[in-house]
């Protein structure tokens, strides 16, 4: 469902096996509160990095594992090489 327009779409996901009457509620809850959330990346741009970066320490003793690169499907590896370019331009990750 997209509580936005076409220039600017707010998307929300709804599971199907939600109640009815508990979707509706929701979605007047997303309507009335429209403000308070998050729609896109860019938005994002001004949190503190404390809220969410977190470091993942390794070993001294540990082995680097070298793998080979997954195949992907080219129309599934564009999606994702335009997720890791929106995640990198706001600097969410880091190379």
């Amino acid at each position: 469902m997209d509580l936005g327009t076409s220039e600017t779409p707010k998307l929300v996901n709804l599971t199907n096996e939600m109640p009815q009457e508990k979707k509706t509620t929701m979605i007047e809850l997303f309507k009335k509160f429209q403000d308070v959330f998050v729609w896109s990346w860019e938005a994002m741009q001004g949190l503190d990095p404390r809220l969410y970066e977190h470091q993942i320490y390794l070993s001294k003793e540990a082995k680097l594992v070298v793998q080979r690169r997954y195949w992907m499907n080219p129309n599934y590896a564009a999606k994702v090489k335009e997720e890791m370019d929106k995640l990198l331009g706001v600097r969410f990750i880091r190379p």
